[in-house]
This record gives C-alpha cells, structure tokens and sequence, in this order.
C-alpha cells in the first residue's frame, strides 16, 4: 500500500500498528528472535520501516484498551509500556488513535477529556477517535446525549483531529446499532445529535456586504468552504480551505476575464512567463502587490514605492498566479499571469 504507485498517493495517514495490547501473538512469535532484545521491539521496526517508505506519512498507533467500555487500569498500564518503548525508538509515532467502542457504562466525558491531554502532553502526538459507537442497551437518548458531548469534547480539544464512526447504518455494523442510522435508514436521536451540531451549530452560513474597498470579514469554522460573491447581477462562487486566520481574495471578473484595470499607468509584463515578470507604473506612490493563488490563497503581500518591479514566480510553484495591485485601499489592478 505505501509503495504501490497509485495507491500510494492517497494514503496521508496510516494505522501502523493496531491492537497490540490484548493480541499479542506477534510479539510471543519474535519472542526467541536473536536479533531483538524482546518480540514486541519489533513494532520499532515496523514503525522505522514505514518511515523509510513513507518520509511524509503521519503514522498512528491504534488501540481500544484505555477508553473503550470504561478502561481497563491493567490493561492501560501495559499499553502505556508498549507506547514508551515505541516513543524512545529511532522512529516514534505521531499520533495515536482511541477506537471508543463504548459499552453498557459509558465512559466518562471528563475521563475522556483526561486522556486526551495526558496523551497528547506525553507524546506530542496527535489524537483521534478511530472506532466510535456504542453498546446498544444504552437508552437511545441516553445514545444522543452522550454522542452529543463526546463530539462537543473533541471538536474543542486542540489535540484531536478526527471523529470517525464505526459505521454509521445498523443494517452493516458489527453490533447493530450504529450511531445514524436505523436498519429502515430512519434517523436515530444520535444521527439527529450529529447533524446538529455538525452541519447547523458547527457550520458556517454567513452573509454580509463589502465595505467600499471590498473587503468583508467574519468568523468561520476551519475546513472547506463556499463562498459566493456577487456584484452588478454577476456571481463568482470559489471553494476554499480555512486552517487559520487567512485573508481570501476573489476576483470578480466584471471588466475582462484576466484583466482588471481601473488606473492606465500600470503594466505588468510578460505574460505568460517561464518565471519573471516587470511591473512598470508611472508614479512612484505606495503601492501594495499581492500575490495570490488563482483561488484566492494569499502567496505574498509585497510594499514598494518603485516604478519598475522585478518579481520571480516559480517559486510559488503555481501555474496561474493573480497579480492584484492595491492604492490607498482598492485593487486598481488585477491579472492572472501564467507560469510555464
């Protein structure tokens, strides 16, 4: 899977290794290896070896044993050995995933909560929720309520990156009672819990005008985005990803479909380029050039007072670059240039 030529690709993250603390038969099996002081010194190894394929890999260690069904403290105890001993090889992991197969007596959120900031702290490693469902003679409201906070818990934890369920339809799940869907693929009060946190209370729908300089702001949730712009009957809608506090530019394609031009004086030159270009203007004035992606990603904002500026653009390693000059606030100039 890491070296397969297409494959290869998609994979981001890895489950290295899985379920280690009550399956240990790898371990036993490499017990009498001569080449290791211990079996289990051979999850360094396979963690090494992942490295080697995969330099860009985030790898994860996977495991149900310290949350799921309200923990075992002997069971945990020997788990933590296991994840020091990784932790001190050559190669450690990254992150560590808790399945949450919850049972009768769900665990506590606050333990939960407890075992995210003990983990992440010990480790720097990030944290996901891998396996998430629940015992299915747990009240169904009880179900909603819990799935409820867990998610709350988690979405506001600066350690966890991920949620994922353990199926979401009882007609294919390994217990019968995923957390979504019944078997008529009617929806369960968790699937409801789910759908309102994430896509009302957690989603962003905002609208608001521009100032006259044509910048709007607000909040939103990190994660991909829709905007729609809209402007003298026209609409341009970009997708974009928000991680941080960022600034996206759209450019509305009112006068021509690469050229915006509302002062003369400005030329930008050639276009396209295999990596320079020369901006001439005939005033000397403060101008701001901000380099951007063609979604509208902010490369570089660049302040200049010359008439004649040499900009290089491969290093931005993108084909299609917008060029935007702003004057005391407005854009006065906006032009895709392409990079060959």
């Amino acid at each position: 899977m890491l070296t397969h030529p297409e494959l290869s690709k998609y994979i981001k993250d890895w489950d290295v290794i899985n379920e280690i603390t009550q399956n240990r038969d790898l371990e036993y099996a490499f017990d009498k290896d001569p080449t290791l002081s211990k079996g289990r010194d051979l999850y360094k190894e396979i963690f090494k070896k992942a490295r080697e394929l995969q330099p860009e890999l985030t790898m994860y260690i996977n495991d149900y044993i310290v949350e799921s069904d309200g923990g075992s403290a002997a069971a945990a105890a020997r788990y933590n050995t296991y994840l020091d001993e990784i932790h001190a090889g050559e190669v450690s992991f990254d992150g560590i995933g808790f399945q949450a197969h919850i049972g009768k007596q769900p665990t506590s959120i606050l333990k939960f909560k407890q075992i995210f900031d003990d983990y992440s702290a010990r480790y720097n490693a990030r944290i996901k929720i891998t396996e998430y469902d629940i015992n299915k003679e747990v009240d169904p409201m009880i179900q909603a309520r819990y799935l409820e906070d867990l998610l709350t818990m988690s979405f506001s934890h600066p350690s966890v990156d991920a949620f994922i369920m353990w199926g979401f339809w009882d007609g294919n799940h390994w217990g019968q009672n995923a957390p979504i869907f019944n078997l008529d693929w009617s929806i369960k009060p968790s699937g409801q819990a789910y759908i309102d946190k994430v896509f009302n209370e957690w989603w962003t729908n905002e609208e608001s005008s521009s100032d006259v300089s044509g910048k709007a702001s607000f909040r939103s949730y990190k994660g991909k985005h829709k905007i729609t712009v809209t402007k003298d009957g026209k609409e341009k809608i970009q997708e974009v990803t928000i991680s941080n506090d960022t600034e996206v530019n759209i450019t509305m394609d009112i006068i021509s479909s690469t050229n915006n031009d509302l002062t003369p004086d400005f030329k930008i030159f050639p276009n396209p380029t295999p990596n320079d270009i020369t901006i001439e203007r005939d005033q000397n004035n403060k101008v701001e050039i901000k380099i951007m992606t063609i979604d509208g990603k902010l490369l570089e904002n660049i302040p200049t007072t010359h008439k004649t500026i040499h900009l290089p653009l491969k290093k931005y390693q993108q084909s299609s670059i917008i060029i935007q000059l702003i004057l005391e606030g407005k854009v006065v100039k906006s032009q895709m240039v392409m990079v060959i």
